[in-house]
């Protein structure tokens, strides 16, 4: 529901009305002290809702983030390849010995792992959607008629 300014155009009075997509009053329309039909100004959520620059409290010039990016090495994904990159002490690396372990669990029926495996091997399954207007049903009516009945 939004909230709409409507101004008289007769008396020059400002009043509020409340609006939905479905239902519209055309009584809230009308001017209450002059019962005339008012037009319709700007909705209240919209004139607040952003600025120029997106947010309102953003202010041009000005960074969110003034410290900047971290540096090389010290973001999570760095101190965690870094981490995995160690060896132990059986000669193979952190990461290689997290996997055997993941695809031990698959081997064993966790689902969560064969996931995890199929997901980075395979890729993650595309979600794909049909365009079944009006138009392509007559297409698709006339492929399925046979030629003898033609």
């Amino acid at each position: 529901m939004k909230i709409f300014d409507y101004k008289c155009p007769f008396c020059s009075h400002i009043w509020e009305a409340a609006e939905n997509g479905t239902y519209d009053d055309p009584e809230e329309r009308m001017c209450p002290k002059c019962y005339t039909p008012g037009e319709k100004m700007i909705d209240k959520q919209s004139k607040n809702k952003k600025s120029k620059y997106g947010n309102p409290a953003w202010v041009p010039g000005v960074s969110g983030n003034p410290a900047g990016r971290p540096k090389k090495g010290s973001a999570i994904a760095d101190i965690l390849n870094t981490i995995g990159e160690e060896i132990q002490k059986d000669g193979i690396s952190k990461k290689t010995a997290v996997l055997k372990r993941v695809y031990d669990a698959a081997l064993e029926g966790n689902m969560d792992c064969v996931k995890f495996i199929a997901d980075r091997t395979e890729g993650k399954p595309v979600e794909r959607h049909a365009d079944i207007s009006e138009e392509w049903k007559d297409v698709l009516r006339e492929c399925a008629v046979p030629d003898q009945q033609k």
